[in-house]
This record gives structure tokens, C-alpha cells and sequence, in this order.
């Protein structure tokens, strides 16, 4: 198929290829398509689903005005003398960047070839194109809001040099969130951070330098990943692992995720949240509490959830969302098991999901939450921060284009949008929980 060009060939069904191209672009238009698409990504955790605000932007770098105190009024005072300075509410101007995000669409060129009947054959040959779209958006937005810190994947646990032909390197690693909690980290498990073809850049653990790159082949139940990599360069215990386009700089221009502001940076009370300094500003600090190496309980869950409400800023502060990994909610069930109480059925939650309930409040695990620790959410305040929303890159009036000697058509769904939290202070964790013991078995050391 020489010379492939829109609209140069006839095809097999009696039309051109721009013909096949124009409808597959109006399918993919259809409000239908896109709404399945965004639907499917913002209720792919029950944490997304929660999220019912947004705000738009006015383009990459968002301002707003964030709430550092509260007005006050005076009362109580002697009649017929001057009024009194009242307390005024303080604002802090706070600055962000929404993240561009894209997945990709492809058809090869048999494919839509093949496509020999109306409307309803290109749905079908669609079918796993779009799969593969809502699949790229969901874990992008997965690690965005949830496990990826600063975009950190993982860190390297023990310094691998590339070896063979090709160069491959077996990469063990660890948690990117600087903590081990023992018994209970065991159950979390390392795939679900990785896929197979996932691309990969391995950064210097304490500067940006760019020391190696490659793409995922391979992942091992003991726990490592198998990348083939550009180059013979070394890479260093700690090394940080983000996703990326998996070319090294000196060969071609390499981007990479970087500084997501996800529920781990925003639950939190040191650092920085967005451009603000958090140091003795109480609105801009989560409350953190630590269990000390205990289990779980109800009198441990109670007291944390009562210094959370105490310390939140008195507005529809009630936590709506306990989340943690599957070992800190099994330790729970575990708690509930020994009172002999009740567990099946749990709390119904939309889109079928379920999950175990505290105070009447649902408990629901993910397993990208870090290791150790159990969020106390306040779901009013979450807000995504929108400056275009999902939708298909149109260039010169096409979604489909044909990239130069591919037979092949690919198409491409962005948006521009960002995690925010309007009170901080309204929101908790719990930290250092342990005690769950992994069951044995295929994968039990992952």
C-alpha cells in the first residue's frame, strides 16, 4: 500500500479512505462516544466519582483566592458607643498549572479497510481503539489523583547497570512515599503501578539529570520489572521512576509527569500545598495523625475522626470518605470479625462498588493508596480544575489523521485540568498502620 495518502486509495468496501476517515470522525463526535469516555474515567474510582465540582480556567496557570481566615463579628457590646473593627476574613492568592493529558487512538489501515457495512462496522472496529483511549485516561488520571506524588512512580531499590542484547535491566523498587509500615506493606501490591509497554525515565534521586530510559517488558511476581532500556548507563539506588516518553535528552527531546498536586501532596501538613507555604497557616494544614504501629480499631478510628472535626474550620467539615489500601480495610473487618458483628452485605456504593462503613461513612480501598495510612475525606471540598475538558485534538477540522508512511490512522483525546482542594484543614489522615500479615501463595513476596 504505497503512497498512502487521505482519500488516495480505494478501498476494498467501494469508498476512499477519506470517506472511512469522515465517518469515523462523526462517530467519534458523537456526544455518546465522548460521554461513555469521560463518564468511564471519572467514576473509575469511587473517589473520582465523589468529585462533583469544577472550575474553569482561563488558560495553563490558574489563580485563585484562598480562604486563610475566617470573618468574625463582634457582639455582646454597650449600646450607643463606636462601632468596633470587626475581624476580617484573609485571603492568600494562591497560583497552579492544570496538566495536559492525552491517550491515544489508532487504526490500523486492514482494519478500516475491512470495514465494509455502515454505521454499526465502524462502532465495532472502534471498539478496543476506544478501550485503549479510556484505558490511557484512567491511568493517567489514576496516578494524577491518587498514587503518583509528584509524578514518582516508584523508586529504584538497588542500583541496576543494563546488560545484554538487547539491553535489559531487572529493577526492584519501593514506595515513593518515604515510609515502610511493616506487615501491612506487604499487601500492597507492585503491579498495579506498572503495564506492560509502559514507558518509563529514570531521574537522579535528588536533581532532574535524566539517567536512563526505557519501556516495561516484563513484570515479575518477586517484585521487579524488566525495562529495556536505551543505553548501558547505570541506574542508582533511589533513582526516581516517572512515566514518560522513554527517550533519553541527548538523543531526542524527553518529557516526562511531574508535579501532580494528587490527594498524597494535598493531605498533608508540612511543605507546600500548590505555590503556598504551609508553616503555621492551619487552613493550609491537614490533620496527621500517626497510630504508632497499631492496628486498627474503632476507638483508634473514633479519636482520629473527633481531632479531625475539632480542627477543621467549622463548615460542612464531616469527613464523607474513608480511603485506604486493601490491608488497613481488611485490618478494620478484621477488628469488626473479632466483635462478632456483621460485615456482608457492605455499604452499597454507586457503580456497583462496595465497602465496609465507619460512623455511616464508607470505607472504600484503592489499591494506589499509599501503605500504612487511612484518609479521612471531605468530598465537598475536592474541585477538579478544568482548562478544556476531555475531548478530541482537531486539527484542520480532523480527529483522524495519517501519520507520514503508516498505514495506520490515529487520532488523539486531551484535556487540561487539575487536582484542587479548597480546605485543607477539613481533611485527614492516619498514619502507620500495621499488623496485617500477607497470606501466602503465587505472589505473596510482590
Amino acid at each position: 500500500m504505497a503512497n498512502l495518502k487521505v482519500g488516495a486509495r480505494s478501498s476494498i468496501y467501494g469508498g476512499s479512505d477519506a470517506d472511512t476517515m469522515s465517518t469515523i470522525d462523526a462517530i467519534l463526535k458523537l456526544d455518546y462516544i465522548m460521554d461513555s469516555i469521560v463518564d468511564t474515567v471519572n467514576r473509575s474510582t469511587w473517589f473520582l466519582s465523589q468529585i462533583k465540582r469544577e472550575k474553569m480556567t482561563g488558560g495553563k496557570k490558574f489563580i485563585y483566592s484562598f480562604r486563610t481566615g475566617l470573618a468574625e463579628g463582634q457582639g455582646n457590646r454597650a449600646e450607643d458607643v463606636q462601632l468596633p473593627n470587626f475581624g476580617a476574613g484573609s485571603y492568600e492568592e494562591i497560583s497552579y498549572y492544570v496538566r495536559y493529558q492525552y491517550a491515544t487512538l489508532r487504526l490500523t489501515g486492514p482494519s478500516m479497510a475491512t470495514s465494509n457495512k455502515p454505521a454499526a462496522a465502524y462502532v465495532s472496529i472502534l471498539n478496543n481503539a476506544l478501550k485503549d483511549v479510556r484505558q490511557g485516561f484512567f491511568l493517567e488520571t489514576y496516578f494524577q489523583t491518587i498514587g503518583a506524588e509528584s509524578g514518582v512512580v516508584a523508586l529504584v531499590a538497588g542500583a541496576k547497570t543494563p546488560s545484554g542484547s538487547p539491553l535489559t535491566a531487572d529493577l526492584a523498587f519501593d514506595s515513593p512515599y518515604g515510609q515502610s509500615d511493616g506487615a501491612s506493606a506487604d499487601l500492597t501490591a507492585k503491579f498495579p503501578f506498572f503495564r506492560l509497554g509502559m514507558q518509563l525515565v529514570f531521574l537522579h534521586p535528588t536533581n532532574a539529570t535524566i539517567l536512563n530510559a526505557g519501556t516495561v517488558t516484563g513484570i515479575k511476581h518477586s517484585g521487579e520489572i524488566v525495562v529495556a532500556t536505551l543505553d548501558e548507563t547505570t541506574i542508582m539506588d533511589n533513582a526516581r521512576i516517572l512515566r514518560g516518553d522513554a527517550q533519553k535528552l541527548s538523543l531526542k527531546r524527553t518529557s516526562y509527569n511531574e508535579n501532580y498536586v494528587g490527594l498524597v501532596d494535598t493531605v498533608h501538613n508540612e511543605n507546600t500545598y500548590l505555590s503556598f507555604d504551609r508553616t503555621d497557616q492551619p487552613s493550609m494544614q491537614s490533620t496527621v495523625l500517626s497510630a504508632n504501629g497499631g492496628r486498627v480499631s474503632e476507638a483508634m478510628l473514633q479519636g482520629a475522626y473527633n481531632q479531625i472535626m475539632v480542627r477543621s474550620d467549622g463548615m460542612n467539615t464531616t469527613p464523607g470518605l474513608l480511603m485506604s489500601g486493601y490491608a488497613e480495610q481488611t485490618l478494620y473487618m478484621q477488628a469488626l470479625l473479632g466483635q462478632k458483628r456483621y460485615i456482608n452485605p457492605p455499604t452499597g456504593l454507586a457503580g456497583g462498588r462496595s465497602a465496609l462503613s465507619f460512623n455511616g461513612i464508607p470505607w472504600t480501598a484503592e489499591k494506589l493508596s499509599p501503605p500504612g495510612r487511612v484518609y479521612f475525606l471531605n468530598m465537598r471540598d475536592w474541585c477538579w480544575a478544568y482548562y478544556q475538558r476531555p475531548q478530541w485534538a482537531q486539527l484542520d477540522g480532523r480527529v483522524l489523521r495519517v501519520p507520514e508512511h503508516m498505514d495506520a490512522a490515529t487520532g488523539y483525546m486531551r484535556t487540561y485540568r487539575n487536582l484542587i482542594n479548597e480546605h485543607v484543614q477539613n481533611q485527614g489522615m492516619m498514619t502507620n498502620v500495621t499488623g496485617y500479615a500477607t497470606p501466602t501463595g503465587l505472589g505473596a513476596t510482590v
